[in-house]
């Protein structure tokens, strides 16, 4: 078994007492249920500055939800490796996201429980759109995305909605848009849209078909 900062030995408690008056201090709050499935998708969004992970990896040890995340193969040089692999991090290959794609969806249907994080922004800049590549993920591995946030503005993060893929990629993005729309990174200007404006306009009259966490 892999020891990560969610189940190491001793030093596991430790680190959920630090996340908890962390964010006690620093005013923010954590909302929505956490989720029950053993395998999914997380997406952390909005991702717009440094801040995010540290916020990120506190929620995860104040809510007991052990997740892995995903990291451009630079972040993992050196000394920085074994420290950032202990924070639950995977190094992966940006230049060959196809091969990432289908080495993530085995990775699931080899797992039985299996949690990954994912910014599909995939960069703290912005950018024209996110990457699909964990909706493909989602789609092919049976598996839900559930949208995961930072709201900078009130000072909170959590769960939100589960959003299971149809065959109806567009439309299944537009919905995941309408609910970030709503959000606050912490720097607003550098946040993704998901989809271009062009592409949701067609489905802006169709209610969200999202379920909520439970």
């Amino acid at each position: 078994m892999r020891f990560t900062i969610f189940n190491t030995p001793v030093i596991h408690p430790l680190c959920v007492l630090i996340a908890r008056l962390g964010l006690f201090l620093s005013g923010w709050k954590v909302e929505g249920k956490k989720p029950k499935a053993p395998r999914f998708i997380l997406i952390a969004a909005p991702h717009t500055s440094n801040w995010d992970f540290f916020y990120g990896i506190a929620i995860g040890l104040c809510t007991g939800v052990h997740c892995y995340w995903t990291g451009k193969s630079s972040l993992f040089w050196g000394p920085f490796g074994p420290i950032m692999r202990w924070l639950g991090g995977i190094a992966v290959d940006r230049t060959k996201p196809k091969s990432m794609v289908e080495q993530t969806v085995c990775a699931f249907k080899g797992n039985k429980q299996l949690r990954l994080v994912i910014c599909p922004e995939g960069t703290r800049a912005k950018g024209d759109r996110w990457r699909t590549g964990f909706y493909h993920v989602a789609k092919n591995a049976n598996i839900p995305i559930i949208l995961g946030y930072l709201d900078f503005k009130r000072k909170a993060g959590g769960f939100g909605p589960i959003v299971k893929p149809t065959d109806n990629m567009e439309k299944d993005l537009c919905e995941i848009q309408a609910f970030y729309e709503g959000i606050t990174g912490k720097f607003p200007e550098r946040f993704s849209p998901v989809q271009s404006k062009s592409c949701c306009t067609q489905y802006s009259d169709t209610p969200a078909k999202v379920l909520i966490a439970k």
